[in-house]
């Protein structure tokens, strides 16, 4: 019974702590990706839903179909909610913390020296990555399922392939036997891929466990063959990614002009969050924890600041290390190498957000399996104590931090509030606790504590705001988040017009426009069109020119102006013509296409309509939007 209860306290633990997070709130990324995303409305009679569902969230470059579809089974099944889509995350989280146990009970049964201490072992690492407060931001929000999702399938495939080796050490495979092996590979793959890109990463993970495990080792005898060709399919890419690199640049450099950094910034800035993760990772401290992470200075060069130069260099000795000492302690190998290839993608040279801790979440199985080994090897070694005291001591120390963070994460308000006191250099943080104090002082009506009144709220968060916009007088965010504050506070007032919307504008021109700026701006007409924001019709002009200056995030920027003039009452088929002037600045987006054939539809245009559906059917290579296309023309020709 008490083994029984051992093997299960470490589960239990995390619902118990995790509990409070699930009445947290939808966050950022949420709205756009479920709750505004008209494909998750529950309504799956067709199979053309289905497959216009599976599409419906296209991020990355495989469109995430995967982790589309778990929401779209969740809306067909159980409905969309906050609290629902946790608690599903929630059991992804257990169900990747039970793999994380058994793999590493099969790696570990399948070398003698490690053996004796598998059962233990196995259940410490599955603890020790569960309960980590660094997963909270993970698992409690709930887009990132698609992290969960596809961890869960890496997982899965390195469960498979370390079954099968096992097996193999002492036997000489079938033929079937590696036939079936490489084909749950290449289902893992292209799941976990289809979750979320790095799910594509499971080939170098399994190639990890071949090279720094099993050895090379085939029925008792060591096969170079098998293990070149590891060491060929683990470097391969790494060698053809660099030749593209060298060879086309321009490929990873476009991406960059959505960005406010540079490829080298970024390398330099990645190679010291390597190790901020590793810190995080092992000592959590609350006030470095978040959801934004924009208040961290960036790297500009090797050493500026030194510890960029310093970072790299630890960096190389850690692999060198490992490399060297492979054989006598494959653990370290298998740890670094494996925090190495789960930020092989997120955490190099593609120009994606700088800072996540969600990214931690795949990469942090290594050091879990790593540190569950060391701590069980010193305990018996030094503290010469009972195995079991240290099941039981760790999960109880993990679990009260967690279950603090998730206290955090619980309330929306709760959660903008420390976010922006632990962080208050970050923009994100900050302009999140303004948007919740406007939201609860004044547009929801009810305030979470009732001896705050709505004036103490706006206060608060007006000073929050112009500290930062003291410091950077530029950024546009925080002009935007003041010139909200100050006209809920004072509805329809010129004078806070006229203080902050020039400085929107002239953020607007000045600054590089990333997806939270989009949001921004969004905001900022949104307020207009509800009569509670005040702009001028110069000052519209001006921030049409501005926001249509900018080439990276065009679509998103012009859809704002196409709910504002739509608002304002504009004709469509006026609006319709004034969308394909802006469409010259980007003839190729879909999105303005999607525009230009509802505004004629709208209008009744149905020659101009058609036409459209041809050139957004020629556009959409990757037949997205072929369902709805298909149902709207149906239900036309049938008028």
């Amino acid at each position: 019974m008490n083994a029984r209860l051992l093997l299960l306290l470490p589960f239990l633990l995390v619902v118990l702590a995790y509990s409070p997070a699930l009445t947290g709130p939808w966050l950022f990324d949420d709205m756009s990706n479920i709750v505004a995303n008209e494909a998750l409305d529950g309504s799956f009679k067709q199979s053309e839903t289905w497959r216009e569902s599976g599409l419906s969230m296209p991020s990355g470059p495989l469109g995430r179909k995967a982790s589309a579809m778990s929401f779209a089974l969740q809306s067909a099944i159980l409905g969309i909610t906050p609290t629902l889509s946790k608690a599903i995350n929630l059991l992804i989280h257990l169900g990747c913390g039970f793999l994380v146990f058994l793999l590493t009970k099969t790696l570990f049964l399948s070398r003698p020296s490690y053996q004796k201490f598998a059962l233990p072992a196995a259940l410490l690492a599955s603890t020790i990555w569960m309960l980590s407060p660094l997963q909270v931001s993970t698992v409690m929000y709930a887009v990132q399922r698609m992290a969960q999702l596809s961890t869960l399938f890496c997982l899965l495939g390195m469960l498979v392939y370390a079954h099968y080796r096992r097996s193999w050490l002492t036997v000489a495979p079938s033929v079937d036997a590696m036939l079936a092996c490489t084909v749950w590979m290449g289902v893992f793959t292209i799941v976990g891929a289809y979750s979320k890109e790095n799910g594509a990463l499971l080939p170098w993970f399994v190639t990890l466990l071949e090279v720094t495990w099993f050895g090379g080792i085939v029925a008792g005898k060591k096969h170079r063959v098998v293990f070149a060709l590891a060491m060929f399919v683990f470097i391969g890419p790494v060698l053809l990614a660099l030749a593209l690199l060298t060879i086309d640049p321009g490929w990873i450099q476009a991406g960059y002009e959505a960005r406010d950094f540079s490829i080298t910034e970024r390398i330099f800035t990645q190679l010291r969050l390597l190790w901020l993760y590793v810190f995080w990772f092992l000592v959590p401290i609350p006030g470095q924890l978040g959801l934004f992470h924009d208040d961290i200075v960036w790297s500009t060069s090797a050493f500026q600041p030194v510890s960029s130069a310093l970072a790299g260099v630890a960096w190389l000795l850690a692999i060198l290390l490992a490399v060297r000492y492979a054989k006598r302690q494959p653990l370290l190998a298998l740890a670094v190498g494996w925090w190495c290839i789960g930020h092989a993608l997120e955490s190099t040279v593609l120009p994606l957000e700088m800072v996540f801790e969600h990214r931690n979440y795949l990469p942090s199985i290594g050091i879990a399996i790593g540190l569950s080994a060391l701590l069980i090897q010193i305990n018996d070694r030094y503290i010469a104590g009972h195995q079991r005291r240290l099941l039981w001591v760790v999960p109880a120390l993990l679990a009260l931090p967690l279950f603090l963070r998730a206290l955090v994460w619980s309330d929306e308000s709760h959660l903008a509030d420390t976010l922006c006191k632990n962080h208050p250099l970050s923009v994100r943080s900050c302009h999140f606790y303004a948007q919740t104090q406007v939201k609860s002082a004044f547009v929801s009506g009810v305030i979470p504590n009732s001896d705050i009144t709505a004036d103490d709220r706006a206060l608060l968060a007006r000073h929050a705001l112009i500290k930062i916009h003291e410091r950077q007088p530029e950024e546009l965010v925080t002009s935007v988040a003041l010139f909200l504050l100050d006209s809920h506070s004072v509805p329809g007032s010129s004078q806070v017009s006229a203080l902050w919307m020039p400085r929107i504008i002239n953020g607007l021109s000045s600054n590089v426009l990333d997806v939270t700026e989009v949001k921004a701006v969004a905001q900022t007409l949104q307020c207009v069109r509800a009569e509670v924001c005040v702009a001028s019709a110069d000052q519209l002009s001006n921030l049409e020119d501005a926001l249509l200056g900018h080439s990276a995030n065009f679509d998103a920027g012009v859809t704002e102006l196409i709910a504002h003039y739509r608002d304002e009452g504009m004709p469509p088929g006026e609006l319709a013509e004034l969308v394909q002037e802006w469409s010259k600045a980007s003839p190729t987006s879909m999105g303005l296409s999607d525009w230009r054939a509802l505004l004629y539809l709208e209008d009744e245009n149905y020659p101009a309509f058609f036409d459209e559906m041809l050139v957004l059917a020629a556009l959409d290579k990757d037949r997205r939007r072929y369902p709805k296309l298909s149902l709207v023309i149906s239900r036309i020709l049938s008028l």
